[in-house]
């Protein structure tokens, strides 16, 4: 039996002739990795899916572009990447290109001299404004280019910003991610946040009118089975959990490193509207609202906060132990930091619900960089260059910690892994008091991790 098979195998043109029958592309990823003689020839057929969805827009350019991309860190999302995943042989007459932050001069240069497009015009739909530095489009004939620049938060504050859960797809020219798979794959999307941000008669962009997606506003059409998929729980874009898919098929261009490192968590809204849900406010008034209105400034209301954090339902499946210095309290106490909803195993710094205690949802209710309002500490005063056991992350409201005007929380771990939480002390508080007189107000210090 196995002399057929391997013969099969060096059949190049039987191989071919398998993935001329598989359309999508995990199936295809699947018999590539059958053995070393399939991935040959999986490979060629990937670059070829790849070119023929794109050469329409670059035409001799399909390694340049890849390039150009790995440069601008860019991504394509929308038709072309849903395209990619299916293998469905459809046409458009629009690309759409997400770039980071300050790369736009190098993307632009591309298109308009080696493609010969030309710019039309530079507003974006609504529902990406706070996600965007700048946005262009460009055409050719009947063709367009549109180039979304990120702002800092990156590629994947824009994807998260799409205005349905269909939408957050991406791909780059060896990788293909999107979240929320399993309700794709069923044609299934759920609006996002984003898409009440603005002029509710305006909502004709990406799968929300699209014929082959049953769209939903909200979370009751799940009913009981809202649990995890809850559109109020935080999903971290560095997990690779059952709420994100990703496949490659060449390691120069991934985007699995990428997402693991990335800072950004979301959630498609603030309020479930699903009766069975428990974290609809509607129909149990133990689930915490965050951040609290006013934040907890003084020992009364701290201690208020800590009844409210006891009596959260759904349980949080854990809590640490860190140190608050309230705006209005004479000195530093003990708080409890629960997990996020949703969270049963604790693995990642941004799984804290430090919102408690820091409003760090200022600037975005349902979009945060993670690493932005928090900075840690690793060098303690007074040691004279000796590595300290532990380290220090302090999170704030605002960026600059010279410039804070509301609460001020402190966790501790150990030094060079602040992913693994240790609960803080009554004698933790005077190593904390002696860090911020002597350390915390140099925000350009080395120490600053």
């Amino acid at each position: 039996m196995y002399l057929p098979v391997h013969s099969f195998l060096h059949e190049a043109a039987l191989v071919h002739e398998v993935f001329s029958y598989l359309d999508f592309l995990p199936d295809i990823l699947a018999w590539r990795a059958t053995s070393t003689h399939t991935r040959s020839v999986g490979s060629a057929v990937l670059y070829a899916r790849f070119s023929c969805i794109i050469q329409p827009f670059v035409h001799c350019h399909v390694r340049a572009l890849a390039h150009v991309m790995h440069v601008t860190h860019a991504v394509i999302t929308g038709s072309c990447a849903m395209r990619m995943l299916t293998g469905k042989d459809t046409t458009t007459n629009n690309i759409n290109f997400v770039i980071g932050q300050g790369t736009l001069d190098v993307f632009q240069s591309f298109i308009q001299d080696k493609l010969f497009y030309h710019w039309t015009t530079t507003k974006p739909h609504y529902a990406f404004q706070c996600a965007l530095a700048s946005f262009t489009v460009y055409r050719r004939d009947k063709l367009f280019i549109t180039v979304s620049e990120a702002r800092y938060g990156g590629v994947f504050d824009v994807i998260a910003s799409s205005p349905t859960t269909a939408d957050m797809t991406m791909m780059t020219s060896g990788s293909f991610a999107t979240f929320y798979p399993i309700w794709m794959l069923k044609h299934v999307t759920v609006a996002n946040h984003t898409l009440f941000g603005g002029n509710r008669g305006t909502h004709d962009i990406g799968c929300v009118t699209h014929p082959e997606f049953e769209h939903h506003d909200n979370m009751y059409w799940l009913g009981p089975a809202c649990g995890r998929l809850c559109s109020t729980l935080w999903c971290n874009i560095a997990d690779s959990d059952r709420q994100s898919l990703v496949l490659e098929w060449d390691a120069r261009f991934s985007l699995r490193s990428k997402l693991a490192l990335s800072n950004t968590i979301w959630r498609l809204s603030d309020q479930c509207a699903n009766l069975y849900c428990p974290y609809n406010p509607a129909n149990n008034t133990r689930t915490a609202l965050l951040p609290p209105d006013p934040m907890p400034s003084d020992l009364r209301s701290i201690l208020a906060q800590e009844a409210r954090i006891q009596s959260h339902y759904p349980h949080y499946a854990g809590t640490c132990l860190g140190v608050l210095y309230a705006t209005s309290a004479m000195t530093p106490y003990l708080v409890s930091i629960p997990f996020l909803n949703g969270v049963s195993q604790f693995c990642h710094i941004s799984q804290l619900e430090v919102s408690h205690w820091v409003d760090r949802l200022t600037l975005d209710c349902f979009i945060v960089f993670t690493s932005k309002f928090h900075k840690t500490y690793n060098v303690h005063p007074g040691t004279c260059g000796i590595a300290p056991e532990y380290g220090y992350t302090f999170f704030v409201t605002h960026l600059m910690l010279d410039d804070v005007t509301g609460n001020v929380l402190v966790i501790k771990h150990p030094r060079g892994n602040k992913h693994d939480i240790i609960d803080m002390a009554a004698d933790d508080i005077a190593v904390v008091n002696a860090l911020i007189q002597g350390a915390v107000p140099r925000v350009d210090s080395e120490f600053w991790t």
